[in-house]
Order: C-alpha cells, then sequence, then structure tokens
C-alpha cells in the first residue's frame, strides 16, 4: 500500500509565512513610506477641493447667466446689470456653502485649513483664476 498523505509539510508553511510576511512589508513600506500612498493624501485632498470649487462656481455662473438674460427687456431701453448684482445673485445661489463674498469678482472658499481664492469674469461668465 502506498502512504498518501495530504497536506503542508512544516516546511512549505514556514515558506509560506516568510513570503507573506515579504508581501505585507512591502505593501506597508508603498503606502507609508517615502513618497508613499499615505503621503499623497493632503495632495489628493487639495484637489478635490480646487474640483468642487471650480465646478460648483461654473453652475452659479450658468445659473446667474440665465437669470440676468431672462430679465425683461422694453425694445426701448437697455438694462445693465452690475457686476455687484451678477456677484450677489451668485452669493445667493452659493448660500449655505464656504464661500465669503471678497469683492464685486472675487469670493473666497475655506476647506480643511485651505482658502481658495476665486476670480470670476461676469462678462463671460466663466472663473479666470483659482488661487
Amino acid at each position: 500500500m502506498l502512504n498518501s498523505e495530504k497536506g503542508m509539510t512544516l516546511v512549505s508553511l514556514v515558506i509560506a509565512i516568510v513570503v507573506l510576511l515579504a508581501l505585507a512589508g512591502t505593501v506597508v513600506y508603498l503606502v507609508f513610506g517615502k513618497n508613499g500612498a499615505a503621503q499623497n493624501i493632503p495632495v489628493v485632498v487639495q484637489s478635490q477641493d480646487r474640483n468642487y470649487v471650480k465646478s460648483i462656481v461654473t453652475v452659479g455662473l450658468k445659473a446667474v447667466r440665465a437669470q440676468v438674460s431672462s430679465t425683461p427687456v422694453n425694445s426701448t431701453e437697455t438694462v445693465t446689470v452690475s457686476n455687484a448684482d451678477k456677484m450677489s445673485a451668485l452669493m445667493l445661489f452659493l448660500d449655505e456653502s464656504e464661500f465669503t463674498k471678497e469683492s464685486d469678482t472675487v469670493l473666497t472658499y475655506k476647506s480643511n485649513g485651505i482658502t481658495f481664492k476665486i476670480t470670476v469674469d461676469f462678462d463671460e461668465y466663466k472663473i479666470i483664476d483659482i488661487e
């Protein structure tokens, strides 16, 4: 009769454990080591906040443009809406958020200890700069 034992030997078990420990050590180094993924988290958060600011202000500018263009105008008179009025309309749109008005064309957004300064152009209804 042949003796057929199934399962791992002690040597193969030790080798498997050593390989798994080496893989775990490599993963820990790649995540938490110098230039690891965990070191880039503030950069990722700042990028996400910048994209949020850009998207929400862009939507707000579109809403302001729609509101200004829907203002009824007589055929004999021209209505000029000032940048201050447009900024007020934009701030109404951004009402319950972290945005504050700095001037007629500049607003700020504070999040995670970072302040973004957004400059808008109300003639073309677009963002000029985000600092």
